[in-house]
């Protein structure tokens, strides 16, 4: 596999804690892995209410909305706020999470000799300037075969069915089918380029 599991750090202004709202333990991990304190929150939103065919459109308008939540109910100080929001983008159809078995298959099949791309938009709001930032990434990742054993290992494990796209690259038995891929951060729906970026603009 032709990829990249390293990831890069995040400088932040020693003024400020850093508010990850997200539930997901993918998003959580990458975050973990810096070594940094943060603090753990969740921003809760009904996902289905807010449409668009466009992913990027899409990710970004969710990324926003779960801020908006954030922000209501919580009055936070000296803070910067990550949230996020990810799809996965095959042959032009926006997948995020598989439902059913049956789904999970379908999807993991479809990867076979093949490729996805995710968009993953990542919004930062600054509690004293009051600044916000949002940006979309978009990442591709391709695939040689997954064996059926494989497939029936992913589906087995469940993790497949929290994950946009039906994805987890975390696992070694999927990552030995994986051909190439872009950086770690970004296909895990948290591309920290980009949040760093985004704690720089929401700063000055």
């Amino acid at each position: 596999m032709n990829n990249s599991l390293s990831i890069p750090s995040l400088a932040i202004p020693q003024e400020y804690k850093l508010v990850l709202a997200s539930i997901s333990k993918f998003r959580r991990s990458v975050i973990d892995s810096l070594h940094i304190p943060y603090i753990q929150d969740r921003a809760s939103i009904n996902e289905k209410r807010i449409r668009d065919r466009d992913p990027r459109k899409l990710t970004m308008k969710l990324a926003e909305a779960k801020m908006d939540a954030v922000c209501r109910r919580k009055s936070l100080t000296n803070a910067l706020i990550i949230t996020a929001d990810q799809v996965a983008v095959k042959d032009g159809v926006i997948r995020e999470k598989p439902s059913t078995d049956a789904q999970c298959y379908e999807y993991l099949q479809s990867y076979v000799h093949s490729d996805v791309s995710f968009y993953s938009a990542v919004c930062v709001y600054n509690t004293e300037t009051q600044k916000r930032f949002v940006d979309c990434d978009v990442s591709t990742i391709e695939f040689g075969d997954i064996p059926q054993e494989v497939q029936d290992h992913l589906v087995a494990l469940g993790d497949v069915k929290y994950s946009c796209g039906g994805i987890t690259v975390e696992n070694p038995e999927f990552q030995s089918c994986i051909k190439s891929m872009d950086c770690y951060d970004r296909i895990m729906g948290i591309p920290l380029y980009m949040v760093q970026k985004g704690i720089d603009a929401v700063c000055e």
